[in-house]
């Protein structure tokens, strides 16, 4: 991992972090797969972190400790910036790098709609530095009893440092997740949510992602004004024909 990427996100965060002089709501990403559709209330930053376990059939479980820090600029603009430490990788064990902003295209009580770009970079022994470029839309409808509807549509073009057999070294994908949301009192929330890429054309744009094609299950609990506490899981699930195979 780049030294320079880990000072430009720390800087990021210490200068956020001088400006952020008063609370504001939180407004999560998290759990799930699906990003926010509102942006965060301008001056404010928001730090979403926690612990991955990612169990992989067949090879060595998978933890991550993601870092990933927003800052409103505007009351519609917002930054973003996020390093992902991984343990127990040995193809990939350097942190990820991502660099992104967002921008409230569409503000209402209701419905929401943010388009989302975003940078990410990782580090492997095997394909070298792999990078991808991101164009997302996030929206959201919230009905009267409290529930929300959310979803993220998403273009991204990835490429590799090194050409190995059974990965394509440049490719694109197109995502879809479908997330509904349930409020249980003030503080309880539950979730059911949908990921699926809809190209399939390589294996490259997929790994770079860096979401699970399958069913989230998950449950929020907010601590305190300002402490939100996710938790959630994975079931995957493929789509395809076996063409005799």
């Amino acid at each position: 991992m780049n030294l320079r990427y880990l000072l430009l996100v720390f800087g990021l965060a210490a200068g956020f972090a001088t400006s952020a002089q008063e609370s504001a709501p939180l407004n999560s990403d998290r759990p799930g797969q699906t990003f926010a559709s509102p942006t965060i209330a301008v001056g404010a930053l928001q730090i979403q972190t926690g612990f991955d376990w990612n169990y992989i059939k067949n090879t060595n479980d998978v933890y991550t400790t993601p870092v990933y820090l927003r800052y409103g600029v505007t009351n519609r603009l917002e930054l973003n910036a996020g390093i992902t430490p991984i343990f127990n990788n040995v193809l990939s064990p350097f942190p990820t790098f991502e660099l992104g902003l967002r921008y409230h295209l569409v503000q209402g009580d209701q419905f929401n709609l943010t388009g989302h770009g975003r940078y990410f970079s990782a580090d492997g022994f095997i394909l070298g530095t792999l990078s991808s470029y991101w164009i997302m839309a996030n929206a959201s409808y919230v009905f009267n009893d409290g529930s929300s509807l959310n979803s993220t549509f998403g273009y991204v073009y990835a490429s590799s440092e090194e050409d190995i057999f059974g990965f394509d070294r440049d490719g694109s994908e197109l995502y879809l997740t479908l997330n509904y949301g349930i409020p249980i009192g003030e503080k309880w929330g539950v979730f059911i949510e949908g990921a699926y890429f809809l190209l399939n054309k390589t294996t490259m744009p997929a790994y770079q992602l860096g979401i699970f094609e399958g069913v989230d299950l998950g449950v929020s609990y907010l601590i305190q004004p300002n402490l939100q506490l996710d938790f959630f899981t994975n079931a995957p699930f493929s789509f395809g024909t076996s063409d005799g195979k």
